[in-house]
């Protein structure tokens, strides 16, 4: 498949392989580390986003938006440094 270099959202999937590895590996991981009695991810939840969205609908839909954008950075950054994760 050819990737043309003027497109915009095709570039950062090159490492989706990565993607999905570094998708569930992470938060994994992340919820080892524990703040007060909470995993951190579950904290980061409380504390960040559904203390502003009291709504339990709009606040799992906030954080499924956070967590793609973040994802969508990473990928965009790893692009614009030209690195490509081969697993």
């Amino acid at each position: 498949m050819g990737i043309r270099r003027n497109s915009l959202f095709k570039r950062p999937f090159l490492n989706l392989l990565f993607l999905l590895f570094a998708s569930v590996i992470i938060p994994r991981a992340l919820n080892l580390i524990k703040v007060g009695d909470q995993a951190n991810v579950a904290w980061m939840y409380a504390n960040g986003i559904e203390a502003r969205l009291p709504n339990p609908y709009d606040a799992s839909f906030a954080a499924a938006l956070v967590y793609v954008v973040i994802w969508y950075g990473i990928l965009r950054m790893l692009t614009y440094l030209k690195w490509t994760v081969k697993l």
